[in-house]
């Protein structure tokens, strides 16, 4: 929520703040001067709703816009305009502009929407302005210049920009009833008509992320895949929606490249899972140079990190066991992963399907083979271990570290789907996940939701649990409001554009002011609630741990 609300919040106050720029007709502030002329394009649009759209939704979500940004205010920031002459129910907005001989700072047309007699020529004479040659109607004071076209008062720092700005630029922009804001960047044009820009931002970026030798590495895995991507693409979208069912946020990038998604039905999960997130395409298809890229990244980090240089053997030995790893992990058709609290226990479930059934006790032991040849210490070794679930054999691979056991990771292959359950204990929950029911047909090229009422709960069930220190009757309060709320998110594909939206329902926006509230008042603490300790017993039907003689190697 406090991400949706500072997108919104910065959105609005940049509009709102380019538009009392034009404030420099009435006070004589002067702008930068221009460059030398070239011919310019249209690179994006920035479009609200309207000023009353923007004013009902802050209220909504608890952040009010402070009295500057609203018409009044403006109104009074920017006389000319006049009392009143500002047009609150139709779309507000900035058009971009690119040209490689234009001040980049300059390149923008804001437009408002006015009543006849807004900004008249004898308001703009009083106030100083003055006539610009060759442009019927448009005044010009300190640089800033300002013409009407439609319904519409433009004003930009150049008067070719304003003169270009259309009327039915920010309508067009803005897609559906519920749509509030809409920010579209043609990238091609940019490539086009500023393509330093591009290569400007990039290295910003990685200068950036040099500041430490993480964020190096980082910079070095993710800089070439975005320019590439940057390269791809012709545009850009972000929406912010807000409807009956509660605000969307989507990204839509276009072309897309996606493979078509895995048809069959969505895997089940065990009902106490807060969070799930399902991935109906094969990422090896979806991008195959990103698993290289992974390899590459972290053979390079545990190289640098290591205190005596890789041999050529250590060095191949690494590489293959990190390729195996990505080559697990990319290949599946499609992924399911679910994550539930049960008692102190964290348990990750996934599942994978596979186009051909897959050899996965091999695949497990040549992994632990490759991950114990690496390892630097010889008590950071993983133990493999073998017990059946009714007429099924499980493949239990122990993760120990300096000689102490740190996690489990049970795997059952059932015809062409691979389940898995990771947890810090040795109960076999791998049994709830194998006996949880299929969930209907897939969803687009990927969904998934985190469940707030019940991430609460498994909150409360941590040790030293944050809620143990709040009164009963906040933690009460949070319980209601967040009971059955969703943020959900899916990734879909259509023509040749793929958008990934973010959704927050109704309810969780309407009590928002009150969520925020609340959590700005929690007191945690130390402590938790009963048997939410270490050592605290199985609570939620889970399975024992096998006796000892069911375990063997």
């Amino acid at each position: 929520m406090l991400s949706i609300k500072r997108m919104f919040c910065g959105v609005t106050v940049v509009v709102l703040s380019a538009l009392v720029f034009a404030a420099g007709l009435a006070r004589g502030q002067d702008a930068a001067p221009a460059a030398a002329k070239g011919p310019p394009v249209q690179i994006g649009v920035v479009a609200i709703k309207s000023f009353d759209a923007a004013a009902a939704f802050a209220m909504e979500i608890g952040a009010p816009l402070p009295p500057q940004w609203s018409p009044q205010g403006i109104e009074q920031q920017v006389p000319f305009i006049g009392q009143g002459n500002l047009v609150t129910d139709k779309p507000i907005g900035i058009v971009l502009f690119g040209g490689a001989n234009f001040n980049p700072q300059q390149m923008m047309a804001i437009m408002v929407p006015v009543k006849p007699g807004a900004a008249s020529a004898d308001a703009m004479t009083k106030a100083g302005g003055m006539p610009v040659a060759g442009h019927d109607g448009m005044f010009a004071r300190n640089g800033v210049n300002v013409t009407h076209t439609g319904d519409y008062l433009v004003v930009s720092p150049e008067p070719a920009l304003a003169a270009m700005a259309k009327p039915g630029v920010l309508a067009a922009a803005l897609k559906g009833p519920d749509n509030l804001v809409r920010i579209v960047v043609d990238v091609k044009a940019i490539r086009t008509s500023i393509p330093d820009h591009i290569n400007a931002f990039l290295t910003h970026i990685g200068e950036q992320a040099a500041n430490t030798p993480a964020g190096q590495q980082g910079a070095q895995l993710v800089i070439p895949q975005l320019k590439k991507e940057l390269d791809a693409l012709d545009r850009l979208e972000i929406a912010l929606d807000d409807g009956a069912k509660g605000i969307r946020l989507a990204f839509t990038a276009a072309p897309s490249k996606m493979p078509a998604p895995t048809a069959g039905n969505r895997a089940g999960m065990p009902p106490g899972v807060f969070a799930r997130f399902d991935l109906n395409v094969s990422l090896a298809k979806a991008n195959p140079e990103a698993g290289r890229a992974i390899v590459n990244a972290s053979v390079s980090a545990l190289s640098n990190a290591a205190k005596v240089p890789f041999t050529a053997e250590r060095q191949k030995r690494v590489t293959d066991f990190f390729s195996k790893e990505v080559d697990l992990a990319f290949n599946p058709a499609a992924t399911s992963i679910g994550i539930e609290m049960i008692g102190a226990d964290p348990v990750i479930y996934v599942v994978q399907h596979w186009d051909k059934s897959p050899d996965c006790a091999m695949e497990l032991r040549q992994v632990v083979s490759e991950s114990n040849a690496v390892a630097e210490a010889k008590d950071d070794v993983i133990e493999l271990q073998t017990y059946k679930s009714g007429a099924m054999k499980v493949m239990r691979a122990v993760a120990n570290e300096h000689g102490k056991t740190i996690g489990y990771l049970d795997m059952v292959q059932r015809d062409n789907d691979v389940f898995i359950a990771i947890s810090p204990t040795q109960f076999r929950y791998v049994d709830k996940l194998i006996a949880a029911p299929s969930k209907g047909p897939s969803r687009g090229l990927a969904s998934g939701y985190l469940d707030l009422g019940k991430l609460l709960d498994a909150v409360g069930q941590m040790p030293n649990s944050p809620l143990a220190g709040m009164p009963p009757d906040v933690q009460k309060q949070l319980k209601e409001i967040l009971a059955g709320q969703r943020l959900t998110v899916s990734a879909t594909t259509e023509g040749d554009a793929e958008t990934v939206d973010i959704g927050i329902s109704k309810g969780l926006v309407q009590n928002a002011p009150k969520l925020m509230a609340l959590i700005g008042g929690m007191a945690g603490g130390p402590g938790g609630p009963p048997g939410a300790g270490p050592g605290a017993g199985p609570t939620d039907g889970r399975a024992p741990s096998p006796p000892p003689g069911e375990v063997g190697k």
